[in-house]
């Protein structure tokens, strides 16, 4: 999960290299933020739903 954090802020911060808004960041930074939070509370509550296995 740390190395998927890790091309997100890679990501996030060419595009304000780029010349993107600083808007268009600022929710891309809130949107994966809510993404990961979302992640580490299912692997706390309901691991078996991030499973692929049958």
């Amino acid at each position: 999960m740390l190395d998927d954090l890790l091309v997100l802020v890679i990501a996030l911060k060419t595009l304000e290299v780029t010349g993107m808004t600083s808007t268009y960041a600022r929710w891309s930074n809130l949107l994966g933020g809510v993404v990961l939070l979302l992640i580490g509370v299912l692997l706390i509550l309901r691991p078996e739903w991030l499973t692929f296995a049958a």
